[in-house]
């Protein structure tokens, strides 16, 4: 990559031309220093009177994420950022276009140095402004008892759920291959003693020979599929 400047460049860690004009990068993606820089006289003091932190947007604190909730975190400076890391990790952002607009993320370069729990984001611009963001990660289904693919339930369907980090998020289910419903919440009650307890019992009503096919949601997204259960 080739800049061009108007004015002499009097710091960088490019290639400088002899009339101090001209920076050129053999650019691969990242350096030692982390980043690229070409500063002009004016460009550098505007930059050392920035005062103003990055911007973090896209998640709600106290919320639980898994891998593909988390799509949507927006991270942005007034200027530059130099840059951006999740529990001491670099992130990488990456655009996607939604009826025809760009939009940048943010997202781990490796998925797995996200922590089940809390996770922060330190996000610093080149003048070291820095802002951090801590939010809620899971990428665990819930767990499910009593509850099989492909098999028998007489009268009813009755199966457990619980999910210790978000919790139970809602359970849907499709009857004889029909439209996909949410379970009202009266079908889903605590237990608080016996073997259960601490789960919830969800109870599914149906006909004789009735099929559903039923997913389990936590509250940060994961879930669980369970396909082909008979009334009979």
């Amino acid at each position: 990559m080739t800049f061009i400047f108007a004015e002499d460049v009097i710091e960088t860690n490019g290639e400088l031309s002899e009339d101090k004009r001209t920076v050129k990068f053999d650019y691969t993606g990242s350096t030692a220093e982390g980043a690229i820089f070409c500063y002009t006289e004016s460009g550098k003091a505007e930059m050392l009177a920035d005062k103003t932190a990055p911007v973090i947007k896209g998640l709600k604190k106290k919320k639980y994420y898994n891998r593909e909730t988390l799509k949507k975190l927006s991270i942005t400076d007034n200027y530059a950022l130099k840059s951006v890391t999740c529990n001491g990790f670099d992130m990488s952002c990456y655009s996607v276009t939604e009826n025809g607009k760009k939009s940048k993320y943010w997202r781990l370069k490796d998925t797995t140095k996200y922590k089940q729990g809390k996770n922060t984001i330190v996000a610093t611009d080149l003048n070291g402004n820095t802002s951090t963001f801590t939010f809620l990660f899971e990428d665990k289904p819930p767990v499910v008892k009593k509850l099989q693919n492909y098999s028998y339930k007489k009268g009813k369907i009755t199966f457990y759920v619980k999910d210790k980090k978000s919790g139970i998020g809602k359970i849907t289910y499709t009857k004889n291959f029909g439209k996909e419903k949410k379970l009202a919440k009266k079908y889903i009650k605590k237990v608080k003693k016996g073997k259960f307890k601490g789960y919830y019992k969800v109870t599914i009503k149906g006909n004789y020979s009735d099929r559903f096919d039923i997913k389990v949601y936590d509250k940060a997204g994961n879930y669980l599929n369970f396909y082909g259960i008979y009334v009979y």
